[in-house]
């Protein structure tokens, strides 16, 4: 009985996985976009390193981090083996949710065949509304958010395991509660938002298993107490964005507030009317209610805007209704504030986005208990209705229907992350007309994020375009002026760019970004001493930037100083072992410096990281036919052409080497 009931879970997972990969598959191909970027494929070089550095890049979330290393181990970088492991990680969330609301709905009457089945029908239904909402796809597509995906995972399979404890399920009640207690520390480890995890149960004690709040106490002590140990230990590693040196949790949250600019009370008032805003993207999941991240208008006081007081009472009535039904409708109650306490995380914590779409997660879990509960409840009177006998198949019916219209919308906005391009076009298009009360850091984002990748697509004049209105917004953005300054290079419109780079460094003297780009300009203009002292300062401020070490052996090297550039060339293979570039440039450097054996030691090195690196192959056949090895140089030469038959020096160089081996064959 137990091998077929865990035969038929597998089998449950399997259809789940597959669902999963019809869904989203389409955004699988996709480069990485925005935090995926910024932080994962930013520093591949890390992840050459091992395990430490690499959740070193985000040390609050040490599981997430491993789980990405783990990733690349196995599949490089590549962003689709990246989603392809979240569409497995999906459903397994689903496969939570599905027995996590079989465990809950069993808690309540009725308990005949007939009613359990129906409530395993809703379970598997309801899981399957989970597995292909549209908004999972900031979870799957938007690869740096498995973060959520697996503290959601790890946060459900806690709470199943618990309630399966305690319930008798699990008959083995230490290994029920130690596997609750792991599962729960999986969650923190994975995101910080699972320290809600200890009200939850709560919750559940009182609400669904009916518990005596006296015989609460005890295990609600134990279990906060160890939260907040492990709270503790995270609260040491916890810093703004991952970036700089631990500051704890208080100090990251203060920063937050800075960076948004805005008060605990505007962001409680403002998150009054977002909260509405989750709730109908989740009840109402068309693709123009779908949105990664939104500008809001911000509510500075109960009337300003005046929706503010309407979204004020309307929170207050969905709490009222909550309490109210934790008497009438358990899991119905239950379900609505699961909701709301799983959304005040983010939405307190991490004020400088009023809105992104992967929030409500975790707390649409809540709602989809809500609707097991509605829909049990129907089919339950439904059944009843003997002369309608029909209606419990027409139910399970129209939401099948349902399904396959989520499965629809879901995929459209899956294929936006193919062409970054479009995406965030489709980001700024849903934008509101701005004015002083509308968040500005979302938004000079977003048409930052726009701007650049129209900058990689040779779209230039648009690119400025939009960099230009985001400093309609922000005249004192760095990233914007550094960001259009990068453009103006591209189009040789130096004295522009210039101006841009100067802008921003009135604003920050050590803008990194600036200090490079300054010293860019300079090299393009035949200055490397100057250019020098910009990147000097540019890699006193960020002393890891293996590019930056490489604009000073370049520097170097436009100098006449080879000798001082291979210092700078060593400096950047070691802090990016795997760049290819970086070894190459060394080689290079060895060359013009003369030390010939070391250069062709990292011009090995390059063709082993890059095997089609037809530049290195080219070199390494020179060398190797001066030093008289014919054969050696032959096979590279060939490699070199083979790769990039267009380079004619590559091709000359292969005629004269078979011409030499004809020539000493003939001999």
């Amino acid at each position: 009985m137990i091998g077929n009931r865990r035969f038929f879970v597998f089998l449950v997972g399997l259809v789940l996985f597959l669902v999963s990969l019809a869904v989203y598959y389409p955004g699988f191909e996709g480069p990485m976009h925005y935090d995926s970027a910024a932080i994962l494929q930013a520093n591949e070089r890390l992840f050459c390193r091992g395990l430490a550095a690499v959740v070193g890049i985000f040390p609050q979330r040490p599981l997430s981090m491993a789980t990405f290393y783990l990733n690349y181990l196995v599949t490089g970088m590549s962003p689709f083996y990246f989603r392809l492991a979240n569409a497995g990680l999906i459903a397994l969330t689903a496969l939570s949710a599905i027995i996590l609301i079989v465990l809950i709905l069993d808690l309540t009457p009725p308990h005949y065949e007939a009613a359990l089945r129906d409530k395993r029908i809703v379970a598997f239904l309801l899981g399957l509304v989970f597995l292909v909402h549209p908004a999972q796809t900031y979870m799957v597509v938007y690869i740096w958010q498995r973060m959520a995906l697996l503290s959601c995972l790890f946060y459900l399979s806690a709470l199943a395991a618990y309630l399966a404890a305690r319930t008798g399920r699990i008959t083995n009640l230490f290994l029920g509660y130690s596997l609750f207690s792991i599962l729960s520390l999986c969650a923190m480890a994975s995101k910080e938002n699972a320290f809600t995890l200890p009200a939850v149960l709560v919750l559940a004690e009182v609400t669904l298993l009916r518990s005596n709040w006296k015989s609460l106490i005890k295990p609600i002590a134990l279990g906060s107490a160890s939260m907040l140990v492990f709270l503790a230990i995270l609260s040491f590693l916890e810093r703004p964005h991952g970036m700089g040196e631990a500051s704890g949790f208080l100090k990251t949250i203060a920063a937050y507030y800075k960076e948004s600019g805005l008060t605990l009370k505007e962001v409680a008032l403002s998150q009054c009317r977002v909260m509405f805003s989750y709730l109908e993207m989740i009840a109402l999941p068309l693709p123009t209610n779908i949105r990664l991240c939104d500008a809001r208008t911000i509510s500075r006081s109960i009337i300003q805007p005046p929706e503010t007081s309407a979204a004020v009472v309307g929170v207050i009535a969905y709490l009222v209704a909550s309490f109210y039904l934790l008497r009438k409708r358990p899991v119905t109650g239950f379900g609505l504030l699961f909701f709301i306490v799983n959304l005040l995380p983010e939405a307190f914590l991490v004020p400088q986005y009023l809105f992104f779409g992967y929030r409500p997660s975790l707390s649409t879990f809540g709602l989809l208990l809500v609707g097991a509960d509605l829909l049990s409840l129907l089919l339950e009177k439904a059944r009843e209705l003997r002369e309608f006998r029909w209606l419990p198949a027409g139910i399970v019916l129209s939401l099948c229907v349902g399904i396959v219209g989520l499965c629809v919308v879901t995929r459209v906005k899956a294929e936006l992350w193919k062409d970054p391009v479009t995406f965030w076009e489709d980001v700024v298009a849903g934008f509101p007309p701005y004015d002083n009360n509308v968040e500005k850091h979302v938004r000079t984002q977003s048409l930052g994020s726009l701007a650049a990748e129209l900058e990689s697509k040779g779209r230039h004049e648009e690119a400025i375009g939009f960099v230009k209105r985001a400093l309609v917004i922000n005249p004192r953005d760095q990233y914007s002026l550094v960001t259009l300054g990068r453009i103006y290079v591209n189009i040789g419109n130096l004295t522009e760019a210039r101006t841009c780079y100067e802008q921003a460094q009135a604003i920050n003297a050590d803008s990194s970004e600036a200090l490079v780009g300054m010293g860019e300009i300079l090299l393009r203009e035949n200055n490397p001493p100057a250019a020098l002292l910009h990147f000097e300062r540019a890699i006193a401020v960020d002393k890891d930037n293996p590019a930056y070490a490489s604009n000073i052996g370049n520097a170097l090297m436009r100098s006449g100083d080879p000798a001082a550039a291979v210092r700078y060339f060593r400096r950047a293979t070691q802090l990016d072992p795997c760049s290819a570039e970086n070894q190459y440039s060394l080689s290079k450097t060895l060359m013009a410096a003369g030390d010939v054996p070391n250069a062709m030691i990292h011009l090995q090195r390059t063709t082993e990281i890059k095997p089609d690196h037809w530049k290195a192959h080219n070199d390494l056949g020179v060398v190797f036919a001066r030093l008289g090895a014919p054969a050696e140089a032959l096979a590279h030469f060939e490699a070199a052409v083979k790769i990039n038959p267009e380079d004619i020096p590559s091709r000359r160089n292969l005629e004269t080497a078979l011409q030499q081996i004809r020539h000493k064959k003939a001999q």
